[in-house]
């Protein structure tokens, strides 16, 4: 799959478009001048709550897309022993990075990490090489029946464990022995987007190429069930769901707001019914015009193909960039250095920029990263090594 001919424009468009939407979200967490969560109503405004809800899509993304690939690349000839190889060593390959590399990136500080993204990522990269084995049907549905039922059983209070529960299910802080640590992705539901990627790949991309029509009519559906769901009070967690207030515009952002950690089913069937729709259009996009589709969309293009490269540098040079700014305008630099169990969100007097100065940083941000990730990317085109991939 590294071959530029042999890859899905559409994929790697709504990849390309899921890491820009990844570091809108982490410029706005080091930049942003606002003291408030951008989805607590009451507090929030449209503009900052489109912006966080929007960066929804990228963890649904991450997983269901990586499960999707290891689909495609099962298909395009990796044999079943070097599909688990790929699998595990690539898992491994993120939880080490995960505790290095990334928790400096994020902190810039030694000795602080969290279960972050990359970190479930990995682990259910290294569960799907063990279950890939299985018939893909009972993979399908066991998927199904997790990202389902999962909000309605309260499986955390069944496991005697507090961190157990934390990292497998509930997410949370856990107690552990080395420290403290935040749970952000739980595994178990994540792991199920994964699988559904996985056990779903070859119906939507039959030929190696993603379905227009296929993956339009999934979208579809899964908008029209958050919709549902979200009138009928199911698929979210206790006390979740939306709320009617004096404010038309905080009513209709209560309507939208769905819970991430954990993920719910509201929370999933919006998010990846709005990315299968966004698929679908890239497809049909390119089927009507490849090359014009390939120019107007090569930045996205480009960060797609070399997606984990991108996550890599995007925290470096957003952090880097937040600390050159503080530090040359007379913020406070303490604030950029994450000591506690959590990161720093709530900026102090005399620090950050409004949310226009965010996405101005935005664009510097992906002008840098955009001739590097081009770069690479030709030199995955080139070459067949297998180191490569885990890029």
């Amino acid at each position: 799959m590294t071959n530029a001919h042999r890859r899905d424009a559409a994929l790697d468009i709504a990849r390309g478009l899921i890491m820009v939407l990844m570091a809108l979200d982490h410029t706005r967490m080091y930049f942003s001048s606002a003291t408030f969560d951008p989805v607590t109503i009451g507090q929030t405004t449209p503009a900052y709550f489109a912006t966080r809800w929007v960066t929804h899509l990228c963890a649904p993304g991450f997983f269901f897309l990586a499960g999707l690939g290891a689909s495609l690349a099962e298909r395009a000839g990796m044999s079943g022993r070097l599909s688990s190889f790929w699998l595990a060593s690539c898992g491994l390959w993120l939880l080490a990075l995960e505790f290095t590399l990334i928790a400096f990136a994020w902190s810039f500080t030694l000795r602080w990490s969290w279960i972050g993204v990359i970190a479930s990522l990995g682990a259910s990269m290294i569960c799907l090489a063990a279950l890939r084995w299985a018939p893909k049907a009972a993979l399908g549905a066991a998927a199904l029946l997790v990202i389902v039922l999962h909000n309605a059983f309260p499986v955390s209070e069944w496991i005697s464990s507090a961190w157990l529960s934390a990292l497998a299910y509930g997410g949370g802080v856990a107690e552990m022995s080395f420290g403290d640590r935040i749970m952000l992705f739980p595994i178990a539901p994540w792991l199920a987007v994964m699988v559904a990627g996985y056990a779903f790949g070859a119906w939507l991309t039959p030929g190696g190429r993603a379905s227009p029509t296929r993956f339009a009519a999934i979208g579809a559906v899964l908008c029209v069930a958050f919709v549902s769901l979200r009138y009928m009070g199911f698929g979210e967690p206790a006390m979740g769901g939306s709320r009617e207030y004096a404010s038309a515009s905080d009513t209709i952002m209560s309507f939208f707001n769905v819970e991430k950690y954990p993920p719910s089913l509201q929370y999933l069937c919006a998010t990846l019914g709005v990315l299968f729709l966004l698929i679908a259009a890239f497809g049909r996009l390119h089927q009507r015009a490849a090359d014009a589709a390939k120019s107007r969309f090569e930045p996205l293009l480009s960060f797609g193909r070399v997606p984990f490269f991108f996550y890599l540098l995007h925290l470096y040079v957003i952090h880097g960039l937040a600390l050159l700014v503080a530090w040359a305008l007379g913020w406070p630099t303490h604030y950029l250095f994450w000591r506690d169990v959590g990161p720093n969100l709530t900026p102090p007097d005399g620090y950050g920029l409004s949310l226009w100065g965010v996405y101005g940083v935005l664009a510097l941000v992906l002008a840098i990263l955009y001739p590097l990730c081009a770069a690479f990317a030709a030199l995955k085109a080139r070459s067949n090594a297998f180191w490569l991939k885990y890029f």
